[in-house]
């Protein structure tokens, strides 16, 4: 299991792990997860929409949904979009965090 070296995951401050097998088609986890656990997914199977909503709220700004769906799509990012996202950051300043995930980007 090659995450177990990945120094960004700390397992005793782990609130659940779910994995797939390759020969298994669903998801397995550490333990039973209550409705609770499983409503934290939500942010990551609700879509576009589901997170716009939840961005908007939870980080207090004015969000197109247009722009979410861009993101959703794996749409190039440029700094028109960023700057509504955050407008103190530039390409320039996230180059190395998206080339890191694969995510395109405009210079």
């Amino acid at each position: 299991m090659i995450f177990l070296t990945e120094p960004a995951f700390v397992l005793e401050e782990t609130t659940f792990i779910i994995w797939t097998q390759y020969e298994k088609e669903q998801w397995l986890g550490s333990k039973d997860y209550s409705e609770e656990y499983c409503g934290l997914f939500q942010i990551l199977l609700g879509g576009a929409e589901y997170y716009h909503s939840w961005a908007s709220q939870f980080y207090e700004i004015d969000l197109e949904l247009a722009q979410v769906k861009r993101m959703f799509k794996l749409e190039p990012i440029d700094n028109s979009v960023l700057k509504q996202l955050n407008k103190d950051l530039e390409i320039a300043d996230i180059v190395d965090d998206l080339e890191e995930i694969g995510y395109p980007y405009v210079k």
